[in-house]
């Protein structure tokens, strides 16, 4: 794809007249792969007027090949700054003019995870609406071996900032507003509340559909490996994040956590590289790649967490959790040179599972298989298993329940006359997020910061078990907010 057209038909929302007392006049932080994809088409199709870029110097010459940014003001922030936790003193004042000028009032970060802190803080201290792109922030060095203590000490700090604002403040985690999930939630939570019947049996499963080539790990800015985090902090906090969410309906019940088990392994680079060695890729792909793997890759991040929870009540389990999220499984990636689309045409595939048991009374299952990429052709419908739309919910009762003991939903369920046409159920549930932010649907989202405390500490606490492998932790989820709370890694 040219670079001309990579942003298309955007003229006419380059051309509309600028308000500047627009009280949506946008900043956009960072113009990655997903940015490109996502945030500017929506800024477009809602008639969000996008003031301002802020990217790298390192990245001029690429944003002055996208002719549609001509008209928006592009602010290029040093390289040496990109890993800062504040913003230098110069590009502090000059990016603050520039808000001032253009009466910004939202922002959007879809930058490196690295840079979120200091324009999170800039932000909040200039009172601009945030949505940002999961996850929050990340560990500065991962060869401390406490850099998990750094999650929750940053969401703390951030949200007693946020808490002394008056502003919007959206995590995009688009499984919250995500239809499907909305409906598998009332199902649980009725039955729950009904019954007075917690989870019991909680299985996630996630694979990217992510093959990575040796020289990858060392080359890949977008989901790095290289500066020591991977799936965790990749798409993995998504799934986290939606275990917090099923966690909490376990509140209705009187069932009490007070402590809980957590074991997690990691597959990492040189784990991969025994697994599928050099002569594979010699075998499958025709490339030698044996000068390659004589870098050192023993600091890189992880590609795969398994992890096993069980939340207890003294030393009864009241839910078992397994929680096996993958980037080194099933692709459709079948060549070594990259695309230009190295986000979604890259061999990406989404194969997600959920299975949730309130004890012997119900079984609730998630499928969503795809057997090839957004962008290919296939004779099979999109709603079907191996679909681009797949996805379905099962549903299944005891008898004893009185109801109806098997149901099935599917897309065309869920979204009715919306099923063939809409842009993509992840993609829609993230439309719906970005209007609700903008305050352009009424719809209620759990999306706002405070509504991730649990997110959060589940996050830190499977960091933890990364180092520790084996933990037992005093832990209290309660109400509707979801509270975790650990004395030994809070500190306090």
């Amino acid at each position: 794809m040219e670079a001309n057209n990579l942003l298309e038909n955007t003229t006419k929302y380059n051309n509309q007249e600028t308000e500047i007392n627009n009280t949506k006049n946008t900043i956009l932080f960072g113009l990655g792969p997903h940015a490109k994809r996502i945030y500017f088409n929506l800024l477009k199709e809602n008639n969000i007027l996008l003031h301002i870029l802020v990217d790298l110097k390192s990245k001029k010459e690429e944003l002055s090949d996208i002719s549609e940014l001509r008209n928006i003001d592009i602010f290029l922030v040093d390289d040496s700054e990109r890993d800062n936790r504040e913003l230098s003193f110069s590009t502090y004042k000059k990016l603050q003019e520039k808000c001032i000028k253009y009466n910004i009032k939202y922002a959007i970060i879809s930058t490196e995870p690295k840079s979120h802190f200091a324009y999170i803080k800039f932000c909040l201290e200039n009172n601009i609406n945030i949505l940002i792109d999961k996850p929050l922030t990340v560990p500065t060095n991962f060869n401390d071996l406490d850099w998990y203590k750094e999650l929750y000490k940053d969401y703390t700090y951030i949200e007693s900032l946020y808490k002394s604002k008056n502003l919007k403040f959206y995590i995009m985690c688009q499984r919250r507003a995500h239809n499907g999930f909305l409906l598998a939630f009332d199902i649980l939570k009725e039955a729950i509340k009904k019954y007075n019947i917690p989870i019991t049996y909680l299985d996630i499963y996630h694979s990217d559909g992510v093959l990575n080539m040796p020289v990858d790990f060392i080359n890949r800015e977008n989901h790095p490996y290289k500066y020591g985090y991977g799936k965790l902090f990749h798409s993995g906090f998504h799934f986290i994040d939606i275990l917090s969410e099923f966690l909490s309906l376990n509140n209705s019940t009187d069932r009490i956590i007070n402590n809980a088990d957590i074991s997690t392994s990691i597959l990492r680079p040189n784990d991969f590289f025994y697994q599928i060695n050099n002569d594979n890729f010699i075998n499958l792909f025709n490339v030698d790649y044996s000068d390659v793997l004589k870098n050192d890759f023993s600091k890189y991040g992880e590609l795969d967490i398994y992890s096993n929870i069980d939340l207890k009540y003294n030393d009864k389990i009241v839910t078992h959790i397994n929680l096996d999220l993958l980037q080194s499984g099933f692709s459709k990636k079948s060549s070594s040179i990259l695309p230009f689309d190295t986000y979604k045409s890259n061999g990406r595939v989404r194969h997600e599972r959920y299975n949730i048991h309130l004890g012997a009374f119900l079984n609730l299952q998630i499928h969503s298989y795809q057997s090839y990429e957004i962008n290919d052709t296939s004779i099979l419908p999109k709603e079907e298993v191996g679909g681009i739309e797949h996805f379905d919910i099962y549903v299944f009762r005891n008898k004893l329940l009185g109801e109806q003991e098997f149901k099935k939903y599917t897309v065309k369920d869920i979204y009715k006359d919306n099923s063939v046409n809409f842009l993509g159920h992840n993609e829609e549930a993230r439309a719906n997020i970005f209007k609700n932010f903008y305050g352009l649907n009424n719809n209620h989202y759990r999306c706002k910061l405070e509504d991730f405390r649990l997110s959060m500490k589940l996050s830190e606490l499977i960091g933890e078990s990364m180092v520790k492998k084996n933990l037992n932790k005093e832990i209290n989820i309660e109400n509707n907010i979801a509270v975790i709370t650990d004395k030994d890694v809070l500190g306090i």
